[in-house]
């Protein structure tokens, strides 16, 4: 008998379906599109893929989030880690956001001034 019916496949309905599912609770998980996702997905066009909407993976490290969801649910995804993960082009200043804080708010720094940068992302990255 189905206990929980989760509506949508984004990230939110897939990681609840998945972590209940898990727990050993009967799930069902709907999806009007024909692929899993939500605004998280893949499009094709003219031969190229194109991703939409967070399809970057945040907070795998040890002790963040994800990480403590996936091992939860019994899930080890292959990681392909880029360094920088993006980069960010405006008023032509070039911003990569690489993994390394010191690194990244040296650039900030040059590009972006600012007396609480290293506070704001210190506590981001943490």
């Amino acid at each position: 008998m189905i206990e929980y019916a989760v509506v949508g496949s984004g990230i939110g309905g897939s990681s609840i379906a998945a972590y209940l599912d898990a727990k050993g609770h009967e799930t069902v998980l709907f999806e009007k599109e024909p692929y899993l996702g939500g605004c998280s997905s893949t499009f094709q066009h003219k031969g190229y893929s194109y991703n939409t909407g967070a399809t970057t993976l945040a907070g795998y490290e040890e002790g963040h989030i994800v990480k403590s969801m996936f091992d939860d649910i019994g899930f080890t995804p292959e990681l392909l880690e880029t360094d920088p993960a993006i980069v960010i082009i405006q008023n032509g200043k070039v911003t990569p956001r690489f993994s390394n804080l010191d690194a990244f708010l040296e650039i900030l720094e040059q590009n972006y001034p600012h007396p609480k940068n290293r506070e704001f992302w210190t506590l981001v990255h943490t």
